[in-house]
């Protein structure tokens, strides 16, 4: 949709100039991100990091944001950018810490303590622990 503006001016009394100047409406999307900042992208392009307002043609957006270290990204939202309204998206980080340590494998404690259980069937376990303790 388009707004046309007719500007005119008089030269003389015999000459009328009359232009047509054709200015797109706009919509303005706002968008902020909690509890984190992160980026925020409209159709795959980025914006910068939230919160942000920008002014947009009236059509169909989809917002998306970028990933930040120990969150999950909010999925992405699709809008309707109205013209002279704002539309306001809120992006919902859900914190993610890293998972604990798995503990070790049998096969682990296995390899780690292979030479002492091969000094044990020689008969030198006493041997090892001491010289291993130092």
């Amino acid at each position: 949709m388009e707004l046309n503006l007719y500007v005119g001016s008089i030269m003389d009394t015999k000459t009328i100039t009359i232009k047509r100047i054709t200015v797109p409406n706009q919509g303005t999307l706002s968008v902020i991100t909690t509890p984190v900042n992160g980026e925020v992208l409209v159709n795959s392009v980025s914006k910068g990091n939230a919160p942000i307002t920008i002014s947009l043609a009236p059509e169909s957006y989809v917002v998306s944001f970028g990933e930040v270290s120990k969150y999950i990204s909010p999925s992405p939202v699709t809008v309707n950018i109205a013209s002279g309204l704002t539309t306001t998206v809120t992006g919902t980080y859900i914190y993610n810490p890293a998972p604990p340590p798995t503990p070790p494998l049998i096969l682990d404690l296995l390899l780690a303590y292979a030479p002492y259980i091969a000094l044990a069937s020689a008969g030198v376990l006493a041997l090892a622990l001491i010289v291993r303790s130092k």
